[in-house]
């Protein structure tokens, strides 16, 4: 009788719990759109540490995130938004990191990538730091949150890879994003208090039409192929991005300023 009653518990706690995570990220949503978390000019600067699979250091840079005005100077109904992603030392790590990342994906170095992010009232979804030695990125979860449609505490996206990124081409990347605990974060003196999302990704071969892959074997029989964890707070957005790739390698994101 005891397990039944706890049983009955836990199915009427879980409709609430649905609420709240929703009503959470709506609120998330306001909060973003009020600050201007990502209204141009802004720009936040990240510390980028990437470490491979034994955990030793390959590169530590200044990322700065850059929203400029001259590029957002119309507001668009979808709520795209272009930034730039700011390499401080690329020339620094290509002579060393090029090789590795050319031989998956055969992209020049750049300085700078201009890309764009979408806030809306259905979510907030960025293109990731993807350049240089960041190429896994691509292939991760990217920066995403919904606040609407979230489905026992979860939410899901897909990407698909037809060409221009070598190994990755010809596959379909699906990841389910968590809902987790909120979780704290410091910047510059100040604590934080941060959604946290961790999002598990996964790959199969994509098929359409004359489009036709195979599972790439750079992901052997990995079901899981990259974790990602995401905190986002309502006066900064995401302040800091963990990834664990396929390959043993990491990246932190976090931001400095």
């Amino acid at each position: 009788m005891k397990k039944v009653i706890l049983l009955f518990s836990a199915l009427t706690l879980f409709p609430c719990l649905q609420a709240q995570d929703t009503t959470n990220l709506i609120n998330l949503q306001k909060a973003l759109v009020e600050n201007g978390v990502y209204k141009a000019p802004k720009n936040y600067k990240y510390q980028a540490t990437k470490l491979n699979a034994a955990g030793d250091t390959l590169s530590i840079e200044l990322i700065n995130m850059r929203i400029p005005e001259d590029l957002n100077t119309k507001e668009y109904e979808d709520g795209k938004v272009y930034y730039v992603w700011e390499h401080t030392e690329w020339e620094t790590y290509e002579p060393t990191l090029s090789p590795t990342s050319k031989a998956i994906v055969p992209r020049e170095w750049m300085a700078a990538d201009t890309t764009t992010m979408h806030l809306n009232e259905e979510t907030l979804s960025l293109h990731p730091l993807r350049e240089n030695q960041y190429y896994q990125a691509e292939v991760a979860a990217h920066p995403t949150i919904k606040f609407t449609d979230i489905v026992d505490g979860n939410f899901q996206s897909r990407i698909i890879i037809l060409g221009s990124f070598g190994k990755y081409n010809k596959q379909e990347y699906k990841s389910i994003y968590s809902i987790k605990e909120n979780d704290k974060y410091s910047l510059v003196e100040k604590e934080l208090d941060c959604h946290k999302i961790v999002a598990e990704t996964q790959v199969k071969a994509f098929a359409f039409g004359s489009a036709k892959g195979e599972r790439s074997d750079l992901f052997k029989d990995l079901e899981v192929i990259n974790t990602t964890t995401f905190l986002i707070n309502e006066n900064y957005g995401f302040v800091k991005i963990h990834y664990q790739f396929y390959d043993g390698e990491q990246l932190f994101l976090e931001m400095m300023d």
